[in-house]
């Protein structure tokens, strides 16, 4: 399934990005990434400045090591890509609402 054909699953509304975007963040309560001592502020700027791929790899393990423990995952996945979010969401890198692999680059599919 697709990433627009789930997003419009999510709501028996006709769908836009801003209901989508209004649906999931309402579904994402109390998310483990909101605690301060989660990181992820530190966890964005050591994948924005990371010399190479493994060591872009193991900011995301680090990042995938907060979000594995949250029930929020899927939306929170869902809406980096309806805001087309530049930042970490669900454990992994968006630039502009794409998902990015460890050498920065957008992953493929």
């Amino acid at each position: 399934m697709n990433d627009l054909t789930h997003l419009d699953a999510l709501t028996t509304r006709p769908t836009s990005s801003a209901v989508l975007a209004r649906d999931l963040r309402g579904r994402i309560t109390n998310p483990v990434c909101a605690k301060p001592a989660a990181g992820w502020p530190q966890l964005e700027a050591d994948y924005a400045s990371s010399p190479s791929e493994r060591d872009r790899a193991d900011v995301l393990q680090r990042a995938w090591a907060i979000c594995c423990t949250c029930a929020h995952v899927e939306p929170c996945a869902l809406l980096a890509v309806v805001d087309r979010r530049t930042g970490f969401s669900a454990g992994d890198a968006y630039r502009n609402g794409h998902q990015l692999d460890e050498r920065g680059r957008r992953r493929a599919g």
